[in-house]
C-alpha cells in the first residue's frame, strides 16, 4: 500500500484512490505528514521535483502507472522526504539519520529504516524518495513504522481563538493594544 516517488523534470498525476504525502515533522518516534494530492488536497497532481510517499490504503496486487500531467504545480512547504532521478547515495541536512522505506529487521512492520548502519548514508535507485531527518529533530533511532497507526481519521478542523494570546516577534505574551508586529493565531500581523 506504500511507495515512495521522486522525479524532478515533470509533474505527475496519481490514480483514484491514491494519496501523496510529504513528510513535515520528526517528534520521537512519529513522522507528520501532510497530503499534497489526492484525498482533499484539492489536486491529483504531484509537483515536479516533490519527493513523496505514495499511499493507496490498502496492499495492492497490480502495478500502476503514473502519467505526466500539464499542470505546473510547485510545492514549496516543509519535507523530510529527499529524492533522486538517478541511482544515488542519500544526502540531506547536515547531521542527519537516513532512511528507506522497507521492512523493519525482524520484518514486524513497515516504514522508514536505516538504509546503513547507525543511520548512515546508503546507495538508493532513481526516481524514489528517502527520508533525512536531522538528528535536532530528536530522529528515532532505528525507524518509524508506517503500518498499525491510528486510522480512519478523515479531517482535523483546527478553530481560531478569536480572543487567543498575541505574541512579540520575540515570543513573548503581549497586550491586544501593543503596536509593532505581532503573532495572532500563528500568523504575522503589523499593527
Amino acid at each position: 500500500g506504500y511507495s515512495t516517488f521522486y522525479d524532478s523534470k515533470g509533474a505527475y498525476e496519481i490514480p483514484e484512490g491514491f494519496v501523496a504525502m510529504v513528510a513535515t515533522m520528526a517528534d520521537g518516534n512519529v513522522i507528520k505528514y501532510d497530503t499534497i494530492a489526492g484525498g482533499n488536497a484539492g489536486t491529483n497532481v504531484i509537483p515536479a521535483a516533490t519527493p513523496v510517499l505514495l499511499s493507496s490504503g490498502v496492499k495492492l496486487a497490480k502495478r500502476y502507472a503514473l502519467s505526466l500531467s500539464k499542470e505546473n504545480v510547485q510545492y514549496k512547504g516543509e519535507n523530510l522526504l529527499c529524492g533522486s532521478d538517478k541511482q544515488t547515495v542519500t544526502t540531506g541536512p547536515m547531521n542527519s539519520l537516513f532512511y528507506k522505506l522497507t521492512y523493519s529487521n525482524d520484518k514486524s512492520a513497515f516504514g522508514w529504516y536505516w538504509g546503513a548502519a547507525n543511520g548512515g548514508a546508503f546507495l538508493i535507485n532513481g526516481h524514489k524518495a528517502w527520508l533525512a531527518v536531522p538528528t535536532a529533530m530528536t530522529a528515532s533511532p532505528r525507524g518509524y513504522a508506517l503500518e498499525n497507526e491510528v486510522d480512519g481519521i478523515d479531517e482535523i478542523n483546527v478553530t481560531k481563538d478569536a480572543n487567543g494570546p498575541v505574541y512579540n516577534v520575540a515570543g513573548q505574551a503581549v497586550d491586544k493594544s501593543y503596536d509593532g508586529i505581532v503573532i495572532e493565531n500563528g500568523k504575522k500581523i503589523v499593527k
